[in-house]
């Protein structure tokens, strides 16, 4: 399960950060074009390096970045975190915790 997730530089906003309780359900909710899709989109490419329909498409950037930083917790041991260019340039890191 995701325990956490921060988000810099992808969608509406310049960065969030989300803390979710890995026993219960969570939702996301609000007004349209505040970032609920971005949610998905992040978690997608931590995860798979490419966005929900195929490449990651670099207009999800920020308009204001140049690039976008994902870092995703899994059960408060391993973080993925996935970084993405304009220019489409990745990379990725996993951190396991001992």
């Amino acid at each position: 399960m995701i325990s956490r997730l921060e988000i810099i530089g992808l969608g509406p906003n310049k960065r969030s950060l989300l803390s979710l309780d890995p026993i219960g359900t969570t939702t996301i909710s609000g007004p349209s074009e505040i970032g609920k899709s971005t949610v998905l989109e992040a978690i997608v490419f931590a995860l798979l390096g490419r966005g929900s329909a195929g490449r990651f498409p670099p207009e999800l950037i920020h308009e204001t970045e140049q690039r976008a930083e994902i870092t995703l917790t899994i059960n408060n041991g391993p973080i993925i975190k996935r970084t993405c260019s304009r220019t489409r340039s990745q990379t990725r890191t996993t951190i396991v915790n001992g």
